[in-house]
């Protein structure tokens, strides 16, 4: 490996740290963590409102996230999943750090999104929630 090879993954190595630390002063802004019920609770709740099928916004919660509000996913690419429904920085920039792991903001952003149409964003997950 020469020298400048390392160098680059030492970069990326440093960008994933500093990511992270983004990530986890996102997450202390939104503690203290939910517990499940909670979670649940809102999520029915939510989808209540918007009229989506409140069985499929649990089943994608709990296949993208496991029901965690905080949950982190680092990507190949670089790009880094998060929250309750894995919102990607890469392809939501709209939605902030804050916005995803606040499991209301993001419970409501995803019912929104499902209502206009836009159910295909978690297709990667589809074999575990279409079951």
């Amino acid at each position: 490996m020469t020298i400048i090879e390392i160098i680059k993954k030492q970069i990326e190595i440093l960008k994933k740290l500093i990511r992270s630390y983004q990530l986890q002063m996102a997450i202390k802004k939104n503690e203290p963590k939910p517990t499940q019920s909670e979670v649940l609770q809102w999520i029915r709740t939510s989808a209540k409102t918007w009229g989506v099928d409140t069985n499929l916004a649990i089943k994608v919660a709990n296949c993208e996230s496991g029901l965690d509000p905080f949950a982190i996913n680092f990507n190949s690419d670089g790009s880094v999943d998060r929250g309750l429904y894995q919102w990607n920085d890469k392809y939501h920039p709209e939605i902030t750090d804050e916005m995803a792991f606040n499991y209301i903001i993001a419970t409501n952003n995803f019912c929104r999104a499902v209502k206009q149409g836009y159910l295909s964003w978690w297709n990667s997950s589809k074999s575990c929630w279409s079951k």
